[in-house]
């Protein structure tokens, strides 16, 4: 008897600290209502972070209080919800809105003239190069740094 009072008087405690956690799940998904798997649901100011699977779905394990959850996603914008963990679970889909931000223009400019190891070719010489095609491919492969693989192709690769 003594035994059982003893089993009761140590694990009755344990059970009853098992059922204070409670689940706030919920679905994430776009204004498209489309699912959205990889958004980060976190606890604001905790560790506690878990992420969408491919349907969208998410659970978190919470004790009873007030918490603020975040759902962030790259391309959209942040979302902070409060939510009140009292005596049940908590069903909490989320829909975010794409976060469109216009970029200022930028202008790339070159300070420097690349043109050292270019060579120009007079499209002219093509109609005096003696040569079988007449034509201005046969030009390119006379060149440096030019080849070809086979004389009765016009294929060429330059370096």
């Amino acid at each position: 008897m003594l035994k059982k009072f003893l089993f009761l008087f140590f694990f009755l405690p344990l059970a009853s600290f098992a059922q204070l956690t409670f689940k706030v799940k919920g679905v994430v998904t776009n204004t498209e209502k489309e699912l959205l798997s990889g958004v980060r649901v976190k606890l604001q100011d905790q560790k506690n972070t878990t992420v969408t699977n491919n349907s969208g779905a998410y659970i978190l394990n919470l004790k009873p209080g007030n918490y603020i959850i975040n759902f962030s996603y790259l391309g959209f914008k942040t979302i902070n919800v409060e939510v009140k963990v009292i005596d049940k679970d908590i069903d909490l889909s989320v829909i975010l809105q794409k976060d469109l931000q216009q970029l200022k223009q930028v202008v790339v400019e070159d300070q420097q003239a690349r043109n050292s190891g270019m060579i120009s070719v007079n499209s002219k010489l093509a109609s005096s190069n003696p040569n079988v095609s007449q034509s201005f491919e046969s030009i390119l492969k006379q060149l440096p740094g030019v080849s070809t693989n086979n004389e009765l192709s016009s294929q060429y690769s330059v370096r």
